[in-house]
């Protein structure tokens, strides 16, 4: 009864919005990239905290645009938050090949290739923990703790 109550009447649930949960959660995600360019750019630290943060972020605006939480819109938040963090990632690993440019006197911007060719040596096992940590953050927050909704 008080599923009912909660719910309103049978055959009257919400409907999973796919078009709201990426705007949610792609919207949260280009902030939480930002946010993680700006303090790496600004420090030169990357924080593992804000990977999670981002998952956090992300599965709460998939959950809040996708109106109900489902496991599709779960994947949804966790591949969006993997876009989200590789982005960031990316960002302030340009941000750091510029600065060692500008140092050595070299008068030119970072490549693409310059940055892809670098990246994976800036991954170490605790980008691994923080980045499953925020992908099953996301999962959780918008597919309703993993619940389907129910």
């Amino acid at each position: 009864m008080e599923e009912q109550v909660r719910r309103g009447p049978p055959g009257n649930e919400p409907e999973w919005n796919a078009v709201g949960a990426l705007i949610g959660g792609g919207g949260a995600g280009l902030v939480g990239a930002g946010i993680w360019y700006a303090i790496a750019a600004f420090t030169g630290y990357e924080v593992g905290y804000i990977a999670w943060g981002i998952g956090f972020i992300v599965g709460f605006g998939a959950a809040m645009g996708g109106k109900v939480g489902t496991p599709a819109n779960g994947l949804l938040a966790a591949v969006l938050s993997a876009a989200s963090i590789l982005l960031g990632k990316f960002l302030a690993t340009r941000a750091a090949i510029a600065d060692y440019l500008v140092e050595e006197g070299i008068d030119a911007a970072p490549t693409t290739s310059m940055v892809m060719e670098i990246l994976p040596e800036t991954l170490g096992i605790i980008d691994i923990v923080f980045f499953g940590l925020a992908l099953y953050t996301a999962w959780q927050v918008a597919s309703g703790g993993g619940r389907g909704g129910e």
